[in-house]
């Protein structure tokens, strides 16, 4: 599958929020700091390697969709944030 259509499936990240695993806290891929710049959130980088280690696992768009699943329960993000799973 093609970054292209990865991308076409990829949800805005300041709307990305949940519950970092590893803390307990809330969890934001990006948020805006007092000046209005976009900077990473709390946990976006430990987000960002289970996903990346998620693609490259992934052997099939099963698996991918798997991974998603099991990435969006572990840390707590409402399903209606995200875009439908990649068929």
């Amino acid at each position: 599958m093609s970054m292209d259509e990865i991308h076409r499936f990829r949800t805005k990240t300041l709307d990305l929020i949940g519950t970092n695993p590893k803390t307990g806290e809330p969890f934001a891929h990006s948020i805006k700091n007092s000046q209005g710049k976009i900077v990473p959130g709390s946990g976006s980088k430990t987000f960002h390697n289970e996903l990346k280690k998620i693609i490259g696992d992934s052997g099939s768009l099963a698996d991918f969709n798997n991974g998603i699943l099991q990435l969006i329960n572990r840390w707590k993000i409402a399903p209606a944030l995200l875009p439908p799973l990649i068929k």
